[in-house]
């Protein structure tokens, strides 16, 4: 919607700066169809990416990925399970939406533990060159068809629903009183019957006992 291209991003961005794509071609048959677009790169060129809010965000363990500052607006919509950060900067931080994940992330101004680099110049340090990970690449089409596009923002975007409650099951009803009574005395009937076997068992092996000793000691006599 107009609303949504031209929301301002919770943090001011930097002068837009000509920056140049860099050269590295993708492998063949690989998506990244965005390596040479004309029209992306005048996008790019011209600052829209920072008007726009998209920046290049990098996490531990991953590489640098794209994402879009969460306008003022629709911070209502940010993933509750999404914590703003505690301390002195927490009205100050900015929160993110990633492309490719639609997850969320809050980050403080100039964090070094998530460095936050604007569009332009994450695109001229090639961060948008071809990757085996899946997410990535659908994440990068994403924001370049956002760049081209802008009124065509991904599904999901800054529209964060929360997933239905599930309803609780049923519970089983209650058996009537003369059924539980009927197993009750049927549980005690073979409680007893079991008692009276290893009882039975118990005397007839006491007895094997008793003649096998008897035998024995007649046999010691016997020598």
């Amino acid at each position: 919607s107009d609303e949504l291209v031209e929301s301002t991003p919770a943090v001011a961005p930097p002068a837009p700066r000509a920056v140049t794509p860099a050269t590295t071609a993708a492998p063949e048959g690989a998506p990244a169809w965005w390596t040479n677009d004309a029209v992306l790169r005048a996008r790019v060129d011209s600052g829209a990416a920072e008007r726009l809010g998209l920046v290049w965000i990098k996490n531990k363990g991953y590489p640098w990925w794209p994402a879009r500052a969460v306008p003022s607006a629709y911070l209502g919509k940010v993933n509750p399970a999404c914590k703003r950060p505690s301390g002195k900067d927490a009205e100050l931080c900015v929160a993110y939406q990633y492309f490719g994940t639609l997850e969320y992330q809050w980050i403080p101004p100039k964090c070094a533990r998530f460095p936050v680099q604007t569009f332009a110049e994450g695109w001229a340090q090639g961060h948008w060159a071809w990757s085996k990970r899946k997410p990535l690449m659908a994440g990068i089409g994403q924001a370049c068809a956002l760049l081209i596009a802008p009124e065509s923002a991904p599904p999901g975007f800054f529209d964060y629903v929360a997933p239905p409650t599930p309803e609780p099951e049923a519970k089983r009803p209650a058996l009537p009183e003369t059924r539980g009574a009927e197993n009750r005395d049927r549980s005690e009937k073979l409680k007893e019957k079991l008692k009276a076997k290893q009882a039975k068992l118990k005397a007839k092996l006491k007895e094997k006992a008793k003649a096998k000793a008897l035998k024995l000691k007649e046999k010691a006599k016997a020598l």
